[in-house]
């Protein structure tokens, strides 16, 4: 299945809710492959227990966020609780889909830098799509440091207690090891590769970095290729996937 998304550039400051499957120009092929998308993950998390989830990509720019919105939505969609966060410390966006410039600084960081217990983390709430999330905070010194530590997995636990789904937007794994690290507390990874983007060094060496943690990869999402309609020659953005069980 390929999943079409005709994405507009938003600026920096104004949200991207055009990239939402829920709104009300998406496409309906768009919305149902992320309705297949869904599928697959219930089937993993019924069968083998898959709660926290992994975003990666080998570099930026690969469309790893859009598909943690839109992978957390289209959940939410069907009944599941879903909490999203963005664990990209480095470079945050989750808070431009979801909520504007406002206070996105009031975020992960900010739990994870202080000793207060987990359960006092500002929880924000998306009504357009049911989804609830945490924003990354402010741009820390030492995000390795953060997202591999023993606060990062006691906030999880205590997540995976009231969510059915917790998914974590995390840095390219091909340049950091944040996704490497924070992968001993999740349960799967499911990498991004956007067509003609990356480099096949970089991809292989992202898939590396993974499989020498024991990470599980539960499938792979390909990004951005063209398709040709109805006879005729169009250029848009689109997604296919496919799945390891």
């Amino acid at each position: 299945m390929k999943l079409k998304n005709r994405q507009r550039t938003a600026s920096a400051g104004k949200t991207k809710r055009q990239d939402l499957i829920l709104a009300s120009k998406s496409p309906f092929e768009y919305a149902e492959a992320y309705k297949k998308l869904r599928t697959n993950i219930e089937y993993l998390h019924q069968n083998n227990g898959i709660k926290k989830l992994i975003i990666t990509s080998a570099v930026q720019g690969e469309g790893k966020t859009a598909l943690s919105v839109n992978l957390a939505a289209t959940l939410a969609e069907n009944g599941a609780k879903v909490i999203l966060l963005d664990c990209d410390l480095r470079n945050p966006s989750i808070h431009k889909y979801l909520r504007g410039m406002d206070d996105y600084k009031n975020g992960l960081t900010t739990l994870l830098r202080s000793k207060d217990p987990a359960d006092s983390i500002k929880i924000c709430r998306n009504n357009d799509t049911g989804i609830s999330y945490i924003m990354a905070g402010a741009v820390p010194p030492n995000p390795t440091e953060l997202l591999g530590s023993k606060r990062m997995e006691r906030l999880l636990e205590m997540l995976t207690k009231s969510y059915d789904y917790v998914i974590c937007d995390t840095p390219p794994a091909g340049i950091v090891t944040d996704a490497v690290l924070l992968n001993r507390y999740c349960d799967g990874v499911l990498f991004v590769v956007r067509q003609d983007y990356a480099s096949k060094d970089q991809i292989v060496t992202a898939k590396k970095n993974l499989e020498n943690v024991h990470a599980n990869i539960i499938g792979s999402v390909l990004s951005c290729f063209d398709l040709k309609e109805s006879g005729a020659e169009k250029k848009g953005y689109y997604y296919g996937y496919h799945y390891r069980r």
